[in-house]
């Protein structure tokens, strides 16, 4: 089996995950397993079209691709569809099935990507093509090391302060980005599904765990003025919750008040931001540099995040 770190996790897998990132030794957290998996749990407490839930089990079901069943936090088993390509149950697998596990074990998962800036962690929020990947990619040209994309997990140190591991996972760029940032032999194949390359970023964390400092919400619709604004709590509790990995599920799960709780524990930690920025590459450098400076004021003025 192929050893893989993933949201500060040591994965052991028997089938290969490409835009993971390998490692040679380990004591496994996770086993990824094929293996027969029944079209449906026995006794599940909530059900939907597409998965059963019960104690300790999360049974997912995709057309065309298996079934992955989900126990205890640490084992996943998937049982693949004849014919359905290998690379389609590893994007699930690295995507859906990982992020539902990270549920299991109680952790915070948002649909983020994230920086390490001074030893500490920054995320950047926002849907689906909002440059959560491109931004990253960008800082990390800059020497900020790429801590994780598109799935970030947060956990509670000893003293309550939200942490976030490194996932050691690549970058999934467009054509577009990787020429613009100059990135080109840096690819590691391509993601099924999606006109992007996974690519290897030019620097990376692989931290056990380092504190939150920021979380910046990327917005780019109708604006005219790029600017860092910071969010009130209600505001920010409204956009953790929608920014959470698969937030109908956290809700028909009965996770709902955890995540809540835990939302405002990390809000009274470290501030939220709105990011407000034009669309496109060509801005890139830009928003970084604000970000570069938005940071540098912030601690200048000893301002907790």
């Amino acid at each position: 089996m192929q050893l893989y770190r993933i949201s500060g996790l040591i994965v052991a897998s028997d089938i290969i995950l490409p835009g993971a990132w390998p490692l040679d030794e380990g004591l496994p957290e996770v086993v990824i397993r094929r293996g027969a998996v029944a079209p449906a749990l026995e006794h599940p407490l909530v059900s939907a079209r597409h998965w059963d839930a019960a104690e300790g089990r999360f049974l997912l079901r995709v057309s065309g691709v298996g079934r992955f069943l989900l126990a205890d936090g640490d084992r996943i088993t998937f049982d693949r569809e004849a014919g359905a390509p290998a690379a389609r149950a590893a994007a699930y697998l690295q995507g859906s099935v990982m992020g539902m596990l990270l549920l299991q074990r109680g952790c915070v998962v948002l649909h983020a990507s994230a920086a390490e800036v001074d030893g500490r962690a920054m995320l950047f929020c926002g849907a689906s093509g909002e440059g959560k990947s491109t931004l990253a990619a960008t800082l990390s040209t800059m020497g900020y090391p790429t801590i994780s994309d598109d799935v970030a997990c947060i956990r509670f140190d000893a003293t309550g302060y939200p942490c976030v591991s490194a996932d050691a996972r690549q970058l999934k760029l467009s054509d577009e980005a990787i020429d613009a940032l100059t990135l080109r032999g840096r690819q590691r194949g391509a993601v099924l599904g999606a006109s992007k390359s996974y690519v290897s970023p030019p620097s990376q964390s692989l931290a056990d765990a380092l504190p939150l400092q920021g979380i910046y919400l990327l917005h780019s619709d109708a604006i005219v003025q790029d600017r860092i604004v910071p969010l009130e709590m209600p505001q920010a509790l409204r956009q953790l919750k929608r920014n959470a990995h698969r937030p109908a599920l956290v809700r028909r799960l009965g996770q709902a008040a955890r995540y809540f709780e835990a939302s405002a524990r990390i809000i009274g930690h470290v501030g939220m931001f709105s990011l407000e920025r034009r669309r496109g590459i060509s801005g890139l450098r830009q928003t970084a540099s604000m970000l570069e400076a938005h940071w540098a004021q912030t601690a200048s003025r000893g301002v907790s995040m």
